[in-house]
């Protein structure tokens, strides 16, 4: 098995673990790192959830702008995914989303 396989799960769970740690900058770093990975090892799932958690934690930060480019991406990738349910329930959590992508 390939160890790259693994680098988006190491990359987000150090980055849920330096939130939480409250090392901001850290987390942002390895949320970064998350995706890309993910996105280069074609792991779909991951790449959403990475984007997700992403944009609740600069959403966290109160860095709006930021925050609702992650959702959108996270939303085109469930989407992708085929996670219909999950699409509609962040369009319900994130009214505000809904809003910027009718313009």
């Amino acid at each position: 098995m390939n160890p790259s396989t693994f680098t988006p799960y190491t990359s987000l769970i150090e980055a849920e673990t330096y939130r939480f740690n409250k090392q901001y900058e850290k987390a942002a770093t390895e949320y970064f790192n998350c995706i890309e990975s993910a996105l280069k090892s074609e792991n779909i799932i991951l790449h959403a959830l990475g984007n997700e958690r992403a944009a609740r934690f600069f959403l966290g930060q109160q860095q709006q702008s930021m925050g609702y480019q992650f959702l959108t991406a996270t939303i085109r990738y469930y989407e992708e995914w085929g996670a219909r349910a999950k699409v509609m329930r962040l369009q319900t959590e994130f009214p505000a989303l809904m809003v910027n992508q009718k313009r």
